[in-house]
């Protein structure tokens, strides 16, 4: 367990009170592991300052963790990278509401280039190509659950209780294989 210095506990303590005095210490402190985080699970470098910034004013003034006795810094730095993760997985979220609000509107109305790249992305993988069903199961439930629901990774890891990094190695993986089959499909080399 690492120990606080006094000079970053009186900050924290300050911070957690809702007083402005803590609140640039604990935030240069725990900003980069914060990012991290935030990083990870959006994969989306225009949402981490946000996510990073909300993450910070959800957490001040609110007492902190309930298990932390004012000098494990562990305890309050896994609190605060909870508050992070729950703010992603809220990113998420909107995120899904807003493409699933845009799919239901009607086809003159414009809907950003990304929407059209995502559906033509599905279409093509699901439907035209056919190839997912050509991929091993595990690597199948990943991409649609990553790529075509747009879950986190971290998500994605805890419902098929693999770890984080499997996530990834499968989605690579995946994407390598439909890549290849996609272009032989085509005529085209892969």
């Amino acid at each position: 367990m690492s120990k606080l210095t006094s000079s970053l506990l009186v900050a924290i303590t300050a911070f957690l009170a809702g007083e402005a005095s803590g609140s640039d210490a604990v935030f240069e402190h725990f900003r980069g592991d914060v990012a991290k985080v935030a990083s990870l699970e959006l994969r989306s470098w225009d949402l981490v300052e946000d996510v990073v910034q909300e993450t910070f004013l959800d957490a001040f003034g609110s007492g902190g963790p309930a298990d932390w006795d004012g000098q494990d810094l562990d305890v309050f730095r896994r609190w605060l990278l909870r508050i992070a993760r729950n703010r992603c997985l809220r990113v998420f979220d909107e995120r899904r509401r807003r493409r699933a609000a845009s799919l239901q509107e009607e086809e003159s109305v414009a809907v950003p280039f990304a929407e059209f790249e995502r559906v033509d992305r599905e279409d093509e993988v699901e439907l035209r190509l056919g190839v997912l069903s050509r991929l091993d199961s595990l690597g199948a439930k990943v991409i649609r659950m990553t790529w075509l629901q747009e879950l986190p990774a971290a998500v994605v890891a805890a419902r098929l209780e693999l770890q984080r990094q499997t996530v990834y190695n499968r989605t690579h993986r995946a994407l390598g294989q439909l890549r290849r089959l996609a272009g032989s499909g085509n005529g085209n080399a892969g």
